[in-house]
């Protein structure tokens, strides 16, 4: 359930960066390519570092390919923490 928590602020901001008759489209939009990149990717993603790693770690393989792409997390927060320093009028206006 905390996994989810990021997606109410993620959509506020897409509606109100796009025009009224484009926020389900946009929101659509969002939605698809979170779960291509979570159900589709990150389990072969997983399932490939479990392979990788089965010879050094044997049986904690498939807990350290969890821990590596749970690192995710941290490089999100870093692009977030980064981004309250970007000139937002520049795109949304002076508002």
């Amino acid at each position: 359930m905390l996994f989810q928590m990021n997606m109410g602020p993620a959509l506020a901001m897409i509606q109100t960066a796009v025009q009224s008759h484009q926020i389900a489209q946009a929101a659509s939009i969002v939605y698809f390519f979170t779960n291509l990149m979570g159900l589709g990717i990150g389990l072969v993603l997983v399932g490939i570092l479990n392979d990788v790693y089965e010879s050094p770690f044997g049986d904690k393989s498939l807990s350290a390919a969890i821990s590596i792409v749970a690192l995710e997390y941290f490089i999100a927060a870093y692009y977030w923490r980064a981004g309250e320093s970007v000139n937002h009028s520049k795109w949304f206006g002076s508002s």
